[in-house]
């Protein structure tokens, strides 16, 4: 089995000037999904921005690297991928990468019968889809093996299962493959479709790399999954890149640097900051000796400087730090000046042979003009409820959103250390993904249970049907701009709300018909509750 093995990975873009620049050996492939609205678009970041992520790319391609490929993640035309539609919106966008494009069908494209629309203006173009009703097809790029599979309308009407024609050809193809390294793309994440899990544990068993999707209208980091969902460091790592245009707050695409043994990735747009290296095997390992460590930290202050200590167990051998402010480091005990005061969230990833294991906290450094926060304040659920979904969970999506009658979002901290000083300052600190302008609503103090009174909320099962009622109203969000301060808002409470050691629930929501994004701790950057006393 192929194995994976990530060599640096950041929340934030790197500096140009320490990467090396890729050779001319080095293809470099793009992709995203969920594109082109019925409309001209935008060259700006916002909603129908396809001309603005299509710009993106016919800028790589003119660029010294130059560009392999544009590999179309699904749902590349809104609402219902009508031929006339992709001529007349995808087509004056993305399709002016022409032959470059490779496509996959999302499932705005079965809205029209059989997905003619999608087959059709690809035909046209004369780049690969596959066989009209199959929609699969492989092709290789330097020492890359690419597979463009069909996840149609949830795996309707096109097959995934086990034994299905699409799923005993993707075992065919992949054995016969030689390349070393392998990427897969279609629609749909692998939490959306359960469906899916027989063409996962194909790329599994075979050692795949990376599993490219949209769906989710927002980007998630790289993360090694199993057929189950489960993290996996031998899986392949799915990457949600649903920011092709019609997304809600990420505009962007993914560019990949395919090297011999590996790639390089870096989400390349507005909204959202990514990347990282990983390397490839294309022969079987052996199973790693041991367990991974499990990584944690103590962290201490002194004005602006966090002094940061390592006390992972299980033996680790390397470190790697992300500071939440963009900056990063691989010391095992490092230390860490920030530019201005507030609340970071600093991770460790603390790896070894069998593999490694990550731990958050937050991090609060003052200029001397701020009291010093309390103690031990961690965010441990938050999630989004849709009106238009009233049964459906979203606990792993990226985003939290609100919109009058039709979202509210949701999130729960633990408090500890407070002792017996009241708090005197409390500020709920959110990223903005959306687009400038907005209104932002309202924080409130809810429940620890669903709507019976009787059911602790999770992640897992807070839906619209369920949700907890909005109870006192804490603080006023305001109007978001992601443009301003990196879209970081900053949210007052009532600190009177924050009475001793505990859980706290807080709710968020709007009497707006305008949707504001925010994102969710699976996103860019997790919300934080910074308490003060004194």
């Amino acid at each position: 089995m192929r194995r994976l093995l990530l060599l640096a990975g950041a929340a934030f873009c790197l500096a140009a000037a320490g990467a090396p620049p890729a050779s001319a050996a080095d293809p470099v492939v793009m992709a995203a999904g969920d594109v082109a609205c019925d409309s001209a678009g935008i060259s700006t970041p916002g909603l129908c921005s396809q001309t603005y992520t299509s710009n993106l790319m016919l800028s790589q391609k003119g660029s010294a690297e130059g560009l392999a490929a544009v590999l179309g993640l699904g749902d590349l035309q809104y609402p219902s991928g009508g031929l006339s539609d992709f001529r007349n919106y995808f087509g004056p966008s993305w399709g002016r990468l022409g032959s470059l494009l490779r496509p996959a069908p999302g499932n705005h494209e079965y809205q029209t019968s059989g997905a003619s629309g999608y087959f059709d203006y690809f035909a046209g173009l004369g780049v690969p889809t596959g066989k009209r009703g199959e929609g699969w097809y492989s092709f290789d790029i330097g020492s890359w093996h690419f597979v463009s599979l069909n996840s149609s309308n949830g795996c309707s009407p096109v097959k995934c299962s086990a034994g299905s024609p699409q799923e005993a050809w993707l075992r065919n193809d992949l054995a016969a493959t030689s390349k070393p390294c392998i990427a897969a793309y279609w629609h749909h994440p692998l939490s959306s479709v359960a469906g899916l899990k027989p063409l996962w544990q194909d790329l599994y068993d075979a050692g795949a790399d990376f599993v490219l999707v949209g769906h989710n209208h927002g980007y998630s980091k790289p993360k090694a999954m199993n057929a189950s969902g489960a993290s996996d460091p031998a899986g392949p790592r799915q990457v949600v890149v649903g920011t092709g245009g019609k997304s809600g707050g990420v505009y962007g695409v993914l560019k990949l640097t395919l090297h011999a043994n590996g790639a390089d990735w870096r989400f390349v747009g507005s909204g959202a900051t990514d990347s990282g290296s990983a390397t490839c095997h294309g022969s079987p390992s052996p199973p790693p000796v041991g367990t991974a460590p499990t990584a944690s930290f103590d962290a201490s202050t002194s004005g602006l400087t966090a002094t940061l200590r390592d006390t992972s167990t299980g033996s680790p051998t390397s470190w790697r730090w992300d500071f939440g402010d963009g900056a990063s480091a691989t010391a095992q005990n490092p230390s860490h000046t920030y530019a201005k005061g507030g609340t970071y969230t600093v991770s460790l990833t603390a790896a070894n042979t069998a593999g490694s294991t990550t731990a958050t906290r937050q991090v609060t450094v003052s200029d001397g003009t701020t009291p010093p926060p309390a103690a031990g304040v961690t965010l441990v659920a938050d999630t989004k409820a849709n009106a238009g979904s009233p049964a459906k969970s979203y606990g792993t999506d990226t985003t939290l959103r609100i919109k009058s009658g039709e979202y509210q979002s949701y999130l729960r901290f633990t408090v500890s250390g407070l002792g017996s000083a009241p708090v005197t300052g409390a500020t709920l600190v959110l990223r903005a993904v959306t687009q400038a302008g907005k209104p932002g609503g309202a924080v409130y103090l809810v429940g620890e249970t669903l709507a019976d009174g009787v059911t602790p909320w999770t992640e897992g099962n807070l839906t619209w049907n369920t949700m907890p009622g909005l109870g006192t109203r804490i603080g006023a969000i305001g109007t978001v701009d992601p443009a301003i301060d990196g879209g970081v808002v900053r949210i007052p409470l009532d600190a009177a709300a924050f009475h001793g050691d505990g859980t706290y629930s807080l709710g968020l929501a709007t009497t707006s018909t305008s949707s504001s994004y925010f994102s969710s701790r699976e996103g860019v950057a997790a919300p934080q509750l910074a308490l003060t006393q004194g």
